[in-house]
């Protein structure tokens, strides 16, 4: 029921073409051809690509996959689409169809598994022929026959050893009974007989007696022995070294040894060397408090469990307490939310949250309660989502990045996928959000939360995990009894997971976690003078950082949202307007003249921000518009020599690349606010016209960082939503059916 609008308009119709086993004369290689159809109710056939998922039963309506393959996208052409199993995993396509005698096949199309499976009512005779060539799985040419080894390998009698030395064929092997050797001679086999040698004195300590000193041990080194100075531990002492004495590796796991250099006790935990003695104070009180859980693990926090972190690296915000997860994907990350199957039903009025509450703390931090603290969101850069099953086994459903988090619409800036499920990322991370009484999720003809029991969380449309609620009616109803967490029986079956039979399965918990900054500018001592110092540096993921315009004390540093993705990189953002639910963006804009040059909001893309101190030492410019489908596109760059801070022009602007008329009008252009008609619009002040918004005119705009000029929302403000653009689908953005369409922000960037 996640992918409604896929089913509602398409019916999917497959199945099996003849099966065929295509091999050389040497060997069996198998695999099956497909032919299906997509098409949809009305019989108009479906044209076009999709991503195609393939799994082998050997029952019709649960158990485990036997075979799985991830077949890729592809291109259906008129209805028809063929492909060829096996073709990635041929020995595993061949077990599994001689693991049973009967099998069905169950197909998942754009992440949608389909129903029912289809059986398959024989298995290819060319695989068992293949089999029987093979002699199960090994060419019948690797086989020895009798006439290949000696009649005592089948008779085991002393009798049939051919070549039996004189001395061995009356049984007697003594063959040193004839030695004849001198005192402490010993017996030693020269060449191809015994002879007698009396060992010569090969002490190689008796060179140190002279050299080594009271109190001194001999020492095993690369060349031989040597006297040493360090003494071996007595009782209740650990060793000594300057330096890890070998590789710490599961055999050494336990071992501990004091560093004479650094004056710590180091400990083996059985991946690598750690420093024992921060264990006892890092992360255990806000004063000990680390960056994030990252740099705990750094500091020697191997330990998973609930410790202190300031996520913004200075007295910004007061340090919190997080869980840490030391140990999952490489440790270092900390529990954002968390999602637990409750049998007392507690776990779906958990996730209820209405939208006056999304930026709430709620719960306790570990891995065995319900929690959310959507603070971190502000300063995280890296997110893991990981899923435990009925059965206790977990795994990381995606990892992905994100540059911050629009505290209005709770959508992630700039996300970006880094590893896993391509579902999971686009349903549950770059996507919207709803909660009851706020529907800014991506399904745009209703609101998820509301039709999923009011769970609110990140929702396409709809989804491919619930925190809160099911998604078919095998508890009942959708409520499933207030379970809580539930995943697609699809996303389980690829990660190997338990399903419980169900289309969308019951899990024990469902979690996300997070990782702050790490490198330049993460903190006041590390800030850099610009944003393209930091890219210089080797920060390329966009997000907040400390930035020292003068480069001189470091306490000085601001935190300023840099931009490495866009337009080469290395860009700080001047003003950021978002579109709001709640309005508030058109009033953010409502600047009157005295306050031109006072900065206003939190440096950031996720939220309203104005820093027009940034015009005194820019030099270069870049405009950026994101439509609702979080499309980006660069409208242009310039550059000046100067700023006018009195008429709030740019002195010699000039256009590097992009649109003209957009850096005509509302860069090149004039200024107006409420107060102050300074556009080139003769004969009316632009401001006055367009909701009183303060930004750069011409007659009088192309984009408007706070009002309509429409009554697309029931007049200009279009309800305070705030960023607009004129025939956005000429820029090949989201056209919202209005002529002057919504953007989900318009971000102005700098560089000095």
């Amino acid at each position: 029921m996640r992918f409604r609008r896929w089913c509602d308009t398409l019916v999917i119709i497959v199945g099996f073409s003849t099966l065929f086993i295509t091999h050389p004369a040497s060997a069996v290689s198998p695999t099956v051809s497909y032919v299906g159809e997509l098409s949809s109710p009305n019989g108009v056939s479906f044209t076009g690509d999709v991503s195609v998922g393939v799994a082998l039963f050997p029952s019709a309506a649960d158990g485990t996959a036997i075979f799985t393959e991830d077949l890729g996208t592809i291109s259906v052409s008129s209805g028809r689409f063929d492909v060829v199993i096996g073709a990635l995993a041929p020995t595993s396509l061949t077990t599994a169809l001689l693991s049973s005698d009967d099998l069905w096949v169950q197909f998942t199309i754009a992440g949608e598994v389909l129903s029912p499976r289809q059986k398959l009512h024989s298995v290819p005779t060319a695989l068992i022929a293949g089999d029987a060539l093979q002699l199960g799985g090994t060419e019948a040419s690797e086989f020895l026959t009798t006439s290949d080894v000696s009649p005592v390998a089948l008779s085991n009698n002393f009798g049939d050893l051919d070549n039996i030395p004189p001395e061995l064929a009356d049984g007697d092997g003594d063959v040193l009974a004839n030695l004849n050797c001198p005192p402490n001679g010993v017996p030693r086999f020269v060449s191809d007989s015994w002879t007698c040698v009396v060992p010569s004195d090969n002490d190689t300590l008796k060179t140190l007696e002279p050299v080594c000193t009271d109190g001194q041990i001999v020492k095993k080194t690369g060349g031989g022995w040597a006297c040493a100075d360090e003494s071996m531990p007595t009782a209740g002492q650990v060793p000594t070294y300057t330096a890890d004495p070998y590789v710490c590796d599961p055999n050494h796991a336990g071992e501990i040894y004091f560093n004479t250099v650094s004056a710590k006790f180091i400990g083996c935990d059985g991946s690598g060397w750690r420093n024992l003695q921060m264990l006892t104070d890092a992360g255990a009180s806000p004063e000990k408090a680390g960056r994030d859980c990252q740099d705990l693990l750094n500091k020697g926090v191997s330990q998973s469990g609930v410790y202190w972190i300031d996520p913004d690296g200075e007295d910004v915000g007061p340090p919190t307490q997080v869980y840490c997860d030391q140990v999952t994907n490489g440790g270092g990350w900390a529990l954002l939310l968390n999602s637990v199957g409750s049998p007392t039903g507690a776990t779906l009025s958990f996730w209820q949250i209405a939208y006056a509450n999304r930026l709430a703390v709620k719960g306790s931090p570990n891995p065995f309660n319900n929690y959310y603290n959507p603070s971190l969101y502000a300063e995280g850069k890296v997110y893991m989502d990981v899923v435990e099953d009925l059965t206790g086994k977990s795994a990381v459903l995606m990892t992905a990045a994100a540059s911050g988090i629009n505290s209005s619409t709770m959508t992630l800036s700039q996300p970006k996928l880094l590893s896993g499920s391509s579902a999971i990322y686009t349903n549950h991370f770059a996507s919207g959000w709803a909660a009851s009484d706020a529907d800014v999720d991506m399904h745009y003809s209703s609101n998820c939360a509301a039709y999923y029991n009011n769970v609110a969380q990140h929702y396409h449309s709809c989804w491919s995990y619930n925190l809160g609620s099911d998604a078919d009616l095998s508890g009942g109803t959708l409520a499933d009894n207030g379970w809580g967490p539930h995943v697609s029986d699809g996303v389980l079956g690829s990660l190997g997971l338990h399903t419980d039979g169900s289309p969308y399965c019951r899990v024990n918990r469902i979690s996300r976690f997070v990782k702050m900054c790490s490198g330049p500018g993460c903190t006041k001592a590390t800030a850099q003078t610009s944003c393209q110092n930091l890219l210089n540096a080797g920060q390329t993921s966009s997000g907040l950082y400390w930035i020292d315009l003068t480069g001189g004390d470091p306490s000085d540093a601001t935190r300023i949202y840099c931009d490495m993705d866009n337009a080469g990189g290395g860009w700080a953002v001047l003003y950021n307007s978002v579109g709001t639910v709640n309005g508030s963006t058109t009033a953010f804009w409502q600047i009157p003249y005295l306050l031109r040059m006072t900065p206003k909001g939190t440096s950031g893309i996720g939220d309203n921000y104005y820093n027009p101190a940034y015009y005194l030492t820019g030099t270069q410019y870049a405009e950026i518009f994101e439509d609702l489908n979080r499309k980006t596109i660069v409208a242009f760059v310039a550059s000046v020599t100067g700023f006018n801070p009195t008429t709030m022009r740019f002195i010699n602007p000039n256009l590097i690349s992009g649109n003209s008329g957009n850096y005509g009008c509302q860069f090149a252009a004039g200024w107006s606010a409420v107060d102050y008609d300074g556009d080139t619009e003769g004969g009316s002040n632009c401001s006055e016209s367009y909701c009183n918004v303060t930004q750069h005119y011409c007659g009088c705009w192309n984009s408007n960082i706070g009002c309509d000029a429409d009554n697309s929302g029931g007049n200009v403000t279009d309800g305070g939503w705030g960023p607009h653009l004129g025939n956005a689908q000429d820029w090949g953005l989201y056209d919202d059916g209005s002529a002057y369409d919504r953007l989900r922000r318009i971000t102005r960037l700098v560089k000095w």
